[in-house]
This record gives structure tokens, C-alpha cells and sequence, in this order.
């Protein structure tokens, strides 16, 4: 820190950094100008080490908006120099409006602006000093102010259709914008193969109150899921509506399509898993436990894959047609034909809330398998026993001894000396896959356990799938 502070010219300068370490409040009156100055450089030392990550406290979260106040002087020392007047640099903050209590913030974004806020402060009471709260934190408000510029700026090159692109749900902001809050930083030599983030609660609430103060969103509750916070983004020659059902019922398909390719992406991850598994069971002939990897592989490829398919086509279509349409009429009617839950649709659209429902609802049997999905995504590598898994015992015996067939050659090549036993005859070779006598023992036992597991997570399922309405998620 020490070091990062010398980087400033005003205090690299011993001279120049006695004065701003002085006690500045001797100069109102007599040196008005010069006490204006060192404020203004107080607030561009202070404003850059927050966007430098240098006056975080682990003990408050996560944060790029908001400092704590308590021991905050002792962040500045320089050798022995701690600056004396630093209760008096925050005040001056505090009335400005460069600083401001977190919960004030919050509470103030709600009907008024932060400069009128600022301007009661002054005005209302010129000579009382701020309170300050040593236990809180503080909102670095143009660090505020310059990450919601970025937002704004990468919402409009984002936003190529209105209905699909301007509203999102709370944690799908924090993903989007991620990089706008991580890019007021200072460049520093990041791992590119690093995991991208998400905006910490703490600046989420500060950022989207901003917004929302400077009329640039509207933010509502998913009625079908009241943890789920939806974000509207409002164009300048827009009306301040609120959140329809309408857009919730949107969002539910944008949602619905985000986690149906997450699904897809993860499903196929499993299937080359299971690949392995099964070469590798059959490398080291164990023949039970290569039977069961492939017939989750063959569910997965057979009844699972192809449905998610047909799934995400659907909601894409859906998406793409709701972008050409405009007006409510004509997005309900998309989202009709894209499930395929009416057969006919007339001109005239009867927008009621039980139309809507009636809509969503089928829109729901289309996406009703995505809780089985999660299942099986999340099963490690539990078998497929259950009676509704329809895979031919035989043509999966056939398969493998197929697989069995085509390793063979590979692993004689490797070890170039088959080994022999005396099997009946002399010359008899056995199979590479003989299963043993404890292996026998264990597949029954290993399917009954694991057909008891399953069973009671499709009873599970089954229970859920009936839930199932309106939201795809």
C-alpha cells in the first residue's frame, strides 16, 4: 500500500505530503483555495485505491463500491506519517456526496436523487457535521457512478431486441455485467483461463439502486418464484412501466433455453465420461461394471439427448420468433406456437391472466422432463435399472462384447504375449472379458441397490414433474 501511495506525485514529494498530512481545517477561512485543492486530491488518492482494491476489508465481503470507515487513516501511513485531519477529508467527502452511508444509499435511491440528498445536507444545516458511522460502510460513489456508465454502455451494444434483451433476472446481471464492475480496476496480468465471476451481492444492490434511481431499470419479483429478483433495462424514450407477467412469462423462456443448453453441455460431457469408463472397465476386464456404464450411456444417447435436442430447437424458435414480433398479442401467440399447445390461434389475442396461464402451462409439458435431466446430471454413475429406462437387455450384450471384440487386438498388440491357461483343453485362450465368480455375485446385488435408488427418485420425480407451470425453471 505503501508503495502504490508513492505512486502519487503529491505524496512521493516529503514537502508536498507534510502539508496534505497536516491538519487541514486550519486553512478554511484563511486559505480557502488551497484547503479546496487538497480535498480534491484526497478524493482522486482515495477513489483510485478503492478502484486498486486497496481498501477492502475481508471482514465486510466482497465489494468494489463501498470502504469501511473504522481504521481507515491507518491504510495511508507512510513511514511514521498517518494524516492528521482524515476525520475532517471524510466530512468534506460526505457533503460533496463522494461518500456516503451504505444504508442511507440505499434508503435515499428509492424516490430521491443523491444530489438532492447532497444539497439538504448542505443546506439544511450548514454548520452541522455529518455523522459519520465507523461501523459502517461507505458507498464511493464516483466509483459507483463510473461502473454504472459501463453497464449502461454495454447494455445498449448487447440489446439488439427489446422483448428478449432488456430484461433478466438478478443473477443473470451479475454475470453480464461482471466485467463492467472488474473493468474500472487497474490492468493487471490476469490468468486468462481464469473463471469469470459474478458481482458480489453488496455492489449489486449498490449498482442496480443507481440505476434504478436514474430511472435506467425497473426492478420486480418473479411472482411464481418470489426469491427470483427481474431487472428490466428501460430505454430513454420509454415508459417507467412496471414488470408484466407478460415479460416474466419471457423471461421464463429465456431462462428455460440458458439451462436447457447448460444441460445439453453437461449431458454431453457425461456420455464421453462414460466412453472412458466403459474402455477402461473393459481394459481392466470387469465386465459388470462396463455393462453398466454403457447402459447409462445408451439412455443418455437414446432417451435423454435427443429430447433435450428437440427442446432447446423449440425455445430457440420461440425466442427467434418472439424478436420479430411487437406487441403483446403477437409475443403470446409466439410462445402458442412454439410449444404447439393450441392448434388454432385467432387474430385477436384475449390477453387475460388465465389465457397467459393456459399459454405457460403447456409451455411447461414441453419442458417437463428438465427435473429428470438434474437427476441423472447429478448421479455420478449410478446404473439405469428402472423399469421406465426401455434399453434392450440383449442388443446392449451384443454391443459389448462387440467393444470387448475390438479391444482385444489392441491389448494382444500392447502386451505382444497373450497369455494362455488351460481352460478344458491345452491351447484354450479365455475371453478378456471372463467375468469372475465374486463379479456374478456383485451385478445382482449392485442392480438391486441401485433399482432402489432409482425407483425413489423417479417416485420423486414424478411428483415434481406435476408441479411443473409456467416457470421452466
Amino acid at each position: 500500500m505503501e508503495q502504490f501511495l508513492k505512486t502519487f506525485p503529491e505524496l512521493k514529494d516529503r514537502e508536498r505530503r507534510a502539508a496534505l498530512y497536516s491538519d487541514l481545517s486550519m486553512h478554511i477561512g484563511d486559505n480557502e483555495e488551497w484547503y479546496k485543492e487538497s480535498m480534491l486530491t484526497w478524493k482522486k488518492i482515495i477513489v483510485t485505491c478503492v478502484e486498486n482494491e486497496l481498501l477492502k476489508e475481508s471482514s465486510f465481503g466482497e465489494s468494489m463500491t463501498c470502504i469501511p470507515i473504522k481504521g481507515l487513516e491507518l491504510k495511508f501511513r507512510i513511514g511514521n506519517d498517518t494524516p492528521s485531519s482524515f476525520e475532517n477529508i471524510l466530512e468534506e467527502l460526505i457533503k460533496e456526496g463522494s461518500l456516503m452511508n451504505r444504508v442511507d444509499f440505499i434508503k435515499n435511491s428509492q424516490n430521491t436523487s443523491t444530489i438532492w440528498w447532497v444539497l439538504g445536507l448542505v443546506f439544511g444545516n450548514s454548520t452541522k457535521k455529518p455523522k459519520i458511522e465507523r461501523n459502517e460502510l461507505y458507498v464511493v460513489v464516483p466509483v459507483v457512478k463510473k461502473i454504472t456508465d459501463r453497464i449502461l454502455e454495454h447494455q445498449k451494444q448487447r440489446c439488439f431486441f427489446d422483448i428478449t434483451d432488456s430484461i433478466m433476472t438478478g443473477d443473470q446481471f451479475k454475470e453480464i455485467f461482471y466485467k463492467d464492475v472488474e473493468s474500472i480496476k487497474k490492468p493487471k496480468n490476469k490468468n486468462p483461463y481464469e473463471k469469470e465471476g459474478r458481482i458480489s451481492s453488496i455492489d449489486y444492490d449498490i449498482i442496480t439502486k443507481k440505476l434504478e434511481n436514474e430511472s435506467k431499470i425497473v426492478k420486480g419479483i418473479n411472482p411464481n418464484m418470489p426469491s427470483v429478483e427481474i431487472i428490466k433495462f428501460v430505454s430513454s424514450n420509454s415508459p417507467l412501466n412496471a414488470i408484466s407477467d407478460l415479460e416474466v412469462q419471457v423471461l421464463s423462456v429465456l431462462s428455460a433455453a440458458d439451462k436447457t443448453e447448460s444441460q445439453i453441455r453437461q449431458i454431453e460431457k457425461k456420455t464421453k465420461l462414460l466412453e472412458e469408463q466403459v474402455s477402461r472397465a473393459i481394459a481392466k476386464k470387469q465386465k459388470a461394471i462396463a455393462l453398466s456404464n454403457l447402459k447409462m450411456l445408451k439412455h443418455l444417447e437414446t432417451n435423454i439427448l435427443p429430447h433435450r435436442y428437440k427442446a432447446i430447437e423449440t425455445l430457440h424458435g420461440i425466442i427467434s420468433q418472439l424478436q420479430k414480433s411487437s406487441g403483446e398479442a403477437e409475443y403470446l401467440e409466439a410462445i402458442r406456437a412454439g410449444t404447439g399447445a393450441l392448434k388454432s390461434i385467432r387474430q385477436e389475442s384475449n390477453l387475460n391472466q388465465e389465457n397467459i396461464e393456459t399459454t405457460f402451462e403447456n409451455l411447461a409439458e414441453v419442458l417437463s422432463d428438465q427435473e429428470e435431466i438434474d437427476v441423472i446430471i447429478n448421479s455420478g454413475n449410478k446404473l439405469v435399472v428402472d423399469a421406465k429406462v426401455d434399453i434392450d437387455e440383449s442388443e446392449l450384450e451384443k454391443e459389448l462384447e462387440k467393444l470387448i471384440l475390438d479391444a482385444e487386438p489392441k491389448q494382444v498388440s500392447k502386451e505382444n504375449k497373450p497369455e494362455k491357461q488351460k481352460l478344458g483343453s491345452e491351447n484354450q485362450v479365455p475371453t478378456i472379458l471372463e467375468e469372475s465368480e465374486g463379479e456374478k455375485k456383485l451385478q445382482p446385488l449392485l442392480e438391486k441397490e441401485t433399482k432402489k435408488k432409482l425407483s425413489s427418485e423417479y417416485e420423486e420425480l414424478d411428483k415434481e414433474m406435476g408441479k411443473m407451470a409456467i416457470s421452466a425453471e
